[in-house]
């Protein structure tokens, strides 16, 4: 949904409408793109199909890979990051303000950096 958008309300419920199952499985039978929700693989068109049924099995291990411009550059800060602990460059607490010292300077308030750690 567009933030500047002028109809929010109905955009949430264009979005909730296409969620739905009926129609998902219109687009991901059309499109073999795997659903997105356990209800889809259960109707006939979508479990019909053996390659999107197949596949489905695969949903438990899946991963949701947000939709957001940025989202590649605050990917690439956490792979760094991580990247240094593996090669032993970092220990993991300096990986850990690394990562946040990075996010903060690249995305500043558009991030929020809460340390939930117990001392």
């Amino acid at each position: 949904m567009n933030p500047k958008g002028g109809h929010p309300e109905i955009a949430a419920d264009l979005v909730a409408l296409a969620t739905l199952p009926y129609f998902n499985n219109q687009h991901a039978v059309a499109s073999y793109h795997t659903a997105i929700s356990h209800a889809q693989t259960a109707m006939p068109v979508y479990a019909d199909n053996w390659v999107l049924s197949t596949a489905s099995k695969m949903m438990d291990r899946a991963q949701f890979v947000p939709n957001h411009t940025e989202f590649g550059s605050y990917n690439k800060i956490l792979f760094n990051g991580l990247q240094a602990v593996e090669t032993g460059r970092m220990t993991a607490a300096e990986a850990v303000e690394f990562i946040a010292d990075e996010l903060d300077m690249q995305f500043g308030d558009k991030v929020e950096i809460i340390d939930t750690a117990t001392n």
